[in-house]
C-alpha cells in the first residue's frame, strides 16, 4: 500500500495487484481499513482471463458503489456494491493503465 496520491480534499490509493481471487482484493482491502492508510482505495488484479476491480471508500464524499460505475468502463465491465465497498469485473486487462491514472480525475 504505497503511493498514496491526493485529489482535492481526499487522499488514495490506486493500486496493480496480484492476487489468486476476488477474495485477495478483499484481504488487502480488510488490511487497509485497519491501517486507515487513506480514504479511497481503488485495486485492480488480472485473474485469469478476467479483470477484477475492487473500490473501498472510507468517506463520506465518496461512493464506492459509484466511482467502480465510473472506473469499470474502461476495462470492459460491470459492478457495483454499496458506499463503502464495491466490485465490478471486466474483460479488458489492456485498460488497467488508463483505469488507475483515471482515479484522480474521477475523485478531483
Amino acid at each position: 500500500f504505497k503511493n498514496v496520491q491526493r485529489a482535492g480534499s481526499v487522499s488514495f490509493i490506486a493500486s496493480q495487484v496480484t492476487v489468486p481471487d476476488a477474495n485477495g482484493l478483499r484481504n488487502l482491502a480488510d488490511i487497509w481499513k485497519q491501517k486507515e492508510l487513506s480514504d479511497v482505495l481503488v485495486l485492480v488484479a488480472t485473474i485469469g482471463e478476467k479483470v477484477s476491480l475492487l473500490v473501498a471508500s472510507k468517506s463520506l464524499d465518496v461512493k464506492a458503489g459509484n466511482l467502480v460505475k465510473e472506473l469499470v468502463p474502461f476495462v470492459d465491465g460491470r459492478g457495483g456494491g454499496k458506499p463503502d465497498m464495491a466490485m465490478a469485473g471486466g474483460s479488458n486487462a489492456a485498460g488497467i493503465p488508463e483505469l488507475l491514472t483515471a482515479v484522480a480525475e474521477k475523485l478531483g
